[in-house]
C-alpha cells in the first residue's frame, strides 16, 4: 500500500515515515531497513565521531539514507558535515541551533534540507530561509525538545510554512499517530520511539527491555542527563528520558548534581557501561505505551502503514454518513460454482484480516479476510441446501462451505446476530467501518514482506 504525499514526492519514498536520527540508537543498519522497507531512514549524529558515522554509513550499505546532526554541537565540528555531505545523502537535517551557517555549502552540494523547529519563530526563520522541509516537533518527543504539544503545534506550524511540507513529530509511533498527523495537514511523521526497541537499532539489549515495560506516563523532562554527560546543552532544550532512580534523586536538585559531579559521573558512566537502566538513561518518549515487542523496522513501518490506511478509511466513512446510506447498494456473493449465493448490504461493521493457524489452515492462505454484517442485512439467493458446515471439536471454531466446490461461504454467529462473509466470495468492492490485522504474532515470516514482492498483472513470463 503506498500513500503519497507532498514528503514522498519530495525525498522520492513511498511511504511518508522518516526515522528520527537518534544519537546512539539509529546507526546505519536501521536507517537501512526504514528506507529499504519504503519510508527514510536517517543516521544519528549524534555528538561528532567521525571514525563512527563513517562505520554506520558503511553499515547502511547500497541504501539512500539521511543523517541528523545536533546543530549547536555541528558548529563545533565542522569538519562532521564535510564527510556527511561526501556520502551524498539523500537527506540532512539539522536540529537545536542555528542551521543558518551550514545552508550554503549543504546547497552547494545539492542535499535537501530538513529543519526541526519547536516554536514558531523557529519556524518563520526556517520558511524565510527556504529550507526543503519542517520537522515540527511536539514536547511528546523523546530526547530533546521544547514545550509545545503536538497537537496544536503542527498546524500552527502548517498555517505559517507557506507550502513547505511540515512533518509531525513527538507521540507519534504507529499508523494511528501518522493518520492523525496526515489530518492535521501534515506531509508525514518523524518517529524515534517507535523504532527504539526494533531488532537493528543500536539501544542495548537491557534499554528496549525498559523502553517496552516504560509508559509515557513514567516519563520526564529535565536537565539532568545533560549535566551528568557533561554536555552544555542550551537551556532552551531539555531531554525526555524514562524515570529511574537516578532521575527520582537529582531532577529537583541539579545544583547538588552539579556538586557531586566526579562522583556521580564515575556512577553514570559505570552503570552506562554494565546496562543498569537504573542510572543510566532511557531516552524515549510518550508513545512508550504504543511498543510493545523487539521485531525488525520493516515490520514496524508496514504495520503502521497498514493501520493509517484503516483508520484513514474509517474517517472516511463518518463523511456525511446519511447521503451514504441512502446510497447504500446491496453486493451479490457467490461459491465458484455458483450453487450458492446470497445478496448483503454494502456496508460492513468490520473486517478481521486473520493470521492465527486456524484461519491459515481453513483458507489455506496468508491470512483468513472476513466481514461483519448484522443479520438482517443478509439474504441466501439459492443454495441453502448446498451448505455443509464443520464445526472444530472443542473449539468454538467452524466453516461453511459449498458442498460442490468447496469454497467458503458466509456462516452465522453463534448468537445468530451477525453473519460474518468471506471478503472474496464478493462480487464488488464492500464498504468497510473498521478493518483490524489480528493475530499477527502468528503470521509467518513469508506473508510480512508482501509489499516488497515483485508485482505482475498476470502469470510472470
Amino acid at each position: 500500500m503506498a500513500m503519497r504525499t507532498s514528503l514522498c514526492e519530495l525525498f522520492e519514498i513511498e511511504h511518508p515515515v522518516l526515522l528520527a536520527p537518534m544519537a546512539g540508537v539509529s546507526g546505519g543498519a536501521l536507517a537501512a531497513a526504514v528506507s529499504r522497507a519504503g519510508g527514510l531512514g536517517l543516521i544519528g549524529g549524534g555528538y561528532g565521531d567521525a571514525a563512527w558515522l563513517e562505520q554506520e554509513f558503511d553499515a547502511a550499505g547500497d541504501a539512500r539514507v539521511g543523517v541528523g546532526f545536533i546543530t549547536w554541537s555541528l558548529a563545533r565540528q565542522p569538519h562532521l558535515l564535510d564527510l556527511a555531505l561526501a556520502r551524498k545523502p539523500a537527506a540532512l537535517m539539522l536540529s537545536f541551533g542555528d542551521f543558518g551557517p551550514f545552508l550554503p555549502q549543504i546547497r552547494q552540494a545539492q542535499v535537501k534540507l530538513i529543519v526541526q523547529v519547536q516554536t514558531l519563530d523557529q519556524a518563520r526563520e526556517a520558511v524565510e530561509a527556504g529550507v526543503d522541509a519542517m520537522v515540527a516537533q511536539g514536547t511528546e518527543a523523546g530526547g530533546h525538545g521544547g514545550a509545545r504539544a503536538t497537537m496544536p503545534f503542527v498546524p500552527a506550524v502548517i498555517d505559517i510554512a507557506q507550502g513547505t511540507p511540515v512533518i509531525a513529530a513527538g507521540g507519534i509511533a504507529d499508523g494511528r499517530g501518522l493518520a492523525a498527523a496526515l489530518a492535521l495537514g501534515a506531509a508525514g511523521v518523524l518517529c524515534g520511539t517507535g523504532f527504539f526497541a526494533s531488532d537493528e537499532s543500536l539501544a542495548s539489549g537491557a534499554a528496549k527491555e525498559a523502553a517496552l515495560g516504560g509508559s509515557g506516563d513514567n516519563t520526564e523532562r529535565s536537565s539532568v542527563y545533560d549535566v551528568a554527560r557533561g554536555l552544555d546543552w542550551p537551556a532552551t532544550w531539555n531531554i525526555r528520558t524514562l524515570r529511574n532512580g537516578f532521575t527520582h534523586r537529582w531532577s529537583a536538585d541539579i545544583s547538588g548534581l552539579r556538586q557531586n559531579l566526579k562522583a556521580e559521573q564515575a556512577r553514570f558512566n559505570a552503570a552506562t557501561a554494565a546496562g543498569d537502566t537504573d542510572i543510566a538513561p532511557v531516552i524515549v518518549g510518550e508513545a512508550a505505551d504504543l511498543v510493545h515487542r523487539r521485531e525488525p523496522a520493516h515490520v514496524i513501518l508496514q504495520r503502521m502503514m497498514s493501520q493509517a490506511e484503516e483508520r484513514l478509511r474509517h474517517l472516511s466513512q463518518m463523511v456525511d454518513p446519511i447521503k451514504r446510506n441512502e446510497r447504500m447498494s446491496k453486493l451479490k456473493g457467490s461459491c465458484l460454482c455458483g450453487k450458492v449465493s446470497f445478496e448483503v448490504a454494502s456496508s460492513f461493521d468490520k473486517m478481521f484480516l486473520c493470521s492465527c493457524d486456524q484461519c491459515r489452515q481453513i483458507t489455506g492462505s496468508a491470512f483468513a479476510s472476513n466481514l461483519f454484517t448484522a443479520a438482517d442485512q443478509f439474504k441466501w439467493r439459492s443454495g441453502g441446501d448446498d451448505i455443509a458446515n464443520y464445526q472444530m471439536p472443542g473449539r468454538d471454531i467452524s466453516k461453511s462451505f459449498c458442498r460442490t466446490c468447496g469454497s467458503g461461504v458466509p456462516w452465522s454467529s453463534g448468537d445468530g446476530t451477525k453473519m460474518i462473509v468471506p471478503a472474496g466470495s464478493l462480487q464488488g468492492e464492500p464498504e468497510v467501518a473498521q478493518m483490524y490485522r489480528t493475530f499477527i504474532s502468528e503470521q509467518p515470516l513469508w506473508s510480512s514482506t508482501l509489499d516488497q514482492v515483485e508485482a505482475h498483472e498476470g502469470f510472470p513470463s
